[in-house]
């Protein structure tokens, strides 16, 4: 089985069964996904929303970047 990595952002919700339709996962223990989530206070301040703007053409690389070490680390696929 060879390394196979999606990264896709799920604004509204993340269909499982849909993710789960793109991945080989015979023989496979678990498949792996991230939720972000905000926090509701930082420190003594309300937290309302997170903008991503300067990160958002570079979340993709990055996140590939971070489940290849993951990978590397752990022998995962």
């Amino acid at each position: 089985m060879r390394r196979h990595i999606i990264i896709e952002e799920a604004i509204d919700a993340l269909d499982h069964d849909a993710l789960r339709k793109q991945l080989e996962t015979k023989g496979c223990g678990a498949i792996v996904s991230f939720l972000g989530m905000t926090r509701g206070t930082e420190g003594n301040a309300k937290v309302y929303a997170l903008e991503f703007d300067a990160w958002q053409e570079k979340l993709g690389p990055v996140l590939r970047d971070l489940a290849n070490q993951a990978c590397d680390s752990f022998g995962t696929l």
